[in-house]
């Protein structure tokens, strides 16, 4: 454009001059103008050819680099234009030192070459295309064997092993039986015939028991992101003696952590002297213990005395994890039962005794922040994870709120749900009580938002709730489904829960109920597994549906599809101070008679224990554990047990599911983690295990 305007002005000057001189009569201005006019534009044109060229994406013009406006654009960095590669030219092409450069015009959606040939864009578009399908066929194949694997149960079982045993608590209890052994009369100390101080019996000795993995859950900060794949990276484990771990996952087949004695300083001023030292047991890799304990050794050796030294030749851990005459064996694999799995170990990032008072019953991990349960005390510890700087190694958890006061027995489940249908992220933590009470917290600040107590049919005394699932696909909110130890299962609308206790109100009617289960036992498991496959019809509404999963204590397991409707208000919830429901859910099928479309009701298993945890992450199947030691994979439109996994030790609580992996307890204190994408042939060859 610039070049026109330069070429239009000298044209209209030039014109104006030449009349200036035919008046004068000088008839020979016009040839002396008319030469430098012509000679103008014709120099000047090729910029404004050579412009729209570019434009139009062709760079076969033998114009100089340095008036190329693919130069000026790559050196302007012009918006729209992105640097894809370089390409190396031919000999024969007339090039600069700089080569050539390939842009990416993002309102044209074609690629710009600022020299050589005109295919080399076609070239390049060609190549990316072909690296485009490879990824998508290597998508196509990887999505092809994770089916096969979860639907023939092809898997590896890799994990990690967490010591049994603290000797800070071990020391404790032989430091209370020595002193129970003490003769308090003044006879003095009871000395064994070698003379030192020994109990009088075995039956003094305090047991201290093993401690175990008791659940287990995975990150949910993307549990309300719109396609979001989970995939696990970090796990919180709790254990029997209230302690909580952060893990972070690793490739290796098996890693160990030993409880060894730390020094711990919670407070240190710089301006006083006085400070508060601990000592607690810490987990660590045992091959870096094993890697430490070499290294003193060695240094010993080196120094002086190291004749006098007597360095103990066998292994100080294999006691623990099985060695010298025993015959167990943890994790160890010969050549013999499978190639060799080596890669990155598992790594504990954060360690730290969350309650003292008993095991985890629940945990919940969001947003960097942990929030836990333990004990009879009905209390919610908050922990959250200290920014990134410093010492990674003494960085500690930062405990925050204790959220207290409205429960006053085991709580049993800990979720987030969102306050409103349009929130793009929870905003309230939802914790359940086996004294039948249900609260809600602002997951922010902490505060209690609300409280509700389940009272049985005749309405004097609580309901227990063992269980409890919060449903997030809903088009009019979330809902949260409560399992009760008498087999029934309520419904409640956050909704509705919220806008009882805005107004001052007492709990709202809930807004589903229905008993699932016989009343021995009850319900002892419930997931809500999204929408379902119709859609409910009534008074001219059309929603869709959801499915709710059901476990009992008769190890039984059904599926109910939820049906919502819209009811008409009404002014009796203000006059008795109770809620009336904005909505009714209705379970199908109703009737034992009934039957559901396209998927099975009734799943049962011949063990008859009871279920306690049940995952799902696709419709094509779900996952339920018992007090057993098996987990079943279930077909929900044929109601047939797929396959089982056996080989567990204990009763299953957790199962932490993606879409590749499988992580449980019920090992004891071992973390199971089941690959569902190895090959076939690795997960047809195993690991023989000796326990």
């Amino acid at each position: 454009f610039f070049s026109f305007f330069i070429s239009f002005r000298i044209l209209v000057d030039g014109r104006r001059i030449s009349r200036y001189a035919l008046a004068r009569g000088r008839r020979n201005t016009p040839v002396m103008f008319g030469l430098p006019i012509t000679y103008s534009f014709v120099a000047l044109a090729p910029f404004s050819f050579a412009f729209a060229f570019q434009l139009l994406g062709t760079s076969h013009l033998s114009l100089s680099n340095k008036y190329s406006p693919g130069r000026k654009c790559r050196n302007s960095k012009r918006l729209g234009h992105h640097l894809l590669l370089r390409t190396k030219p031919s000999d024969e092409d007339d090039y600069d030192e700089e080569g050539e450069n390939l842009f990416f015009d993002d309102f044209g959606g074609e690629f710009i070459g600022s020299d050589g040939p005109a295919s080399s864009s076609s070239s390049f578009s060609s190549s990316l295309s072909e690296r485009i399908n490879e990824q998508r066929k290597d998508e196509e194949v990887t999505s092809a064997k994770l089916a096969k694997n979860w639907r023939t149960g092809n898997w590896g079982v890799r994990g990690f092993i967490l010591d049994s045993s603290d000797p800070i608590r071990e020391s404790l209890a032989d430091s209370t039986a020595s002193a129970e052994n003490v003769d308090v009369g003044g006879s003095g100390p009871r000395l064994g015939g070698g003379g030192d101080m020994s109990r009088s019996d075995s039956s003094s000795a305090i047991e201290v028991p093993p401690i175990h993995v008791s659940t287990i859950v995975s990150d949910q900060s993307h549990m309300y992101d719109e396609g979001y794949e989970a995939d696990i990276d970090r796990i919180v484990v709790g254990r029997s003696d209230g302690s909580v771990l952060i893990v972070k996952m690793g490739t290796a087949f098996m890693t160990k952590f030993t409880a060894v004695p730390k020094l711990r300083v919670d407070s240190w001023d710089d301006n006083d002297d006085s400070s508060s030292v601990r000592v607690e047991s810490e987990l660590v890799n045992s091959d870096d213990v094993r890697r430490e304990l070499d290294d003193t050794a060695s240094d010993l050796e080196e120094g002086e005395g190291a004749n006098e030294i007597q360095y103990p030749m066998e292994d100080p851990f294999d006691a623990l994890y099985g060695g010298g005459n025993s015959d167990i064996n943890v994790g160890q694999q010969t050549p013999t039962q499978g190639p060799e799995m080596e890669g990155i170990p598992f790594e504990i990032l954060y360690q730290f005794s969350a309650h003292g008072d008993g095991p985890i019953t629940a945990l919940l991990f969001i947003n960097d922040v942990v929030f836990s349960a333990a004990g009879n005390t009905g209390e919610i510890r908050t922990w959250t994870i200290p920014e990134e700087g410093g010492n990674d190694a003494e960085a500690k958890m930062i405990p925050g709120k204790t959220l207290s006061d409205a429960h006053s027995d085991q709580i049993v489940v800990l979720r987030v749900l969102s306050s409103s249908a349009d929130a793009v992220e929870p905003d309230l933590l939802l914790s359940a009580s086996k004294d039948g009470s249900f609260a809600l917290w602002d997951i922010t600040s902490g505060d209690l938002v609300t409280r509700c107590q389940m009272f049985a049919a005749g309405g004097s005394e609580p309901e227990s709730i063992t269980c409890a699932d919060v449903d997030t696909s809903g088009v009019d909110g979330d809902v949260i489904f409560f399992g009760l130890s008498s087999g029934y299962v309520n419904g409640y609308y956050a909704n509705d829960v919220i806008g009882s206790a805005s107004v001052g109100g007492i709990c709202p009617v809930p807004n589903s109920r229905f008993q699932a289960h016989d009343e021995v036992g009850g319900v002892t498991a419930i997931l809500a597994a999204g929408q379902g496959t119709s859609m409910s019809t009534n008074l001219q509404q059309s929603r869709p549906t959801s499915i709710l999963l059901t476990g009992g204590a008769d190890g039984l397991v059904k599926q109910w599809e939820m049906m919502s409707r819209r009811l008409p208000p009404s002014e009796n919830g203000e006059e008795s101070g109770i809620a009336s429901p904005t909505f009714q859910l209705e379970h199908w099928p109703r009737l034992p008679t009934q039957r559901m479309k396209r998927r099975a009701h009734l799943f049962q298993s011949l063990s008859g224990t009871a279920v306690n945890a049940i995952a799902q992450i696709e419709p094509s199947k779900f996952l339920s554990a018992g007090a057993d030691g098996t987990v079943r994979i279930w077909s929900p439109s044929e109601g047939k047990e797929m396959y089982r996994m056996d080989g567990f030790t204990g009763s299953i609580s957790s199962l932490v599911l993606a879409k590749d992996t499988l992580i449980t307890n019920g090992m004891e204190n071992m973390v199971c983690l089941h690959d569902f994408s190895v090959d076939i042939d690795e997960a047809e060859s195993g690991y023989e295990l000796e326990w």
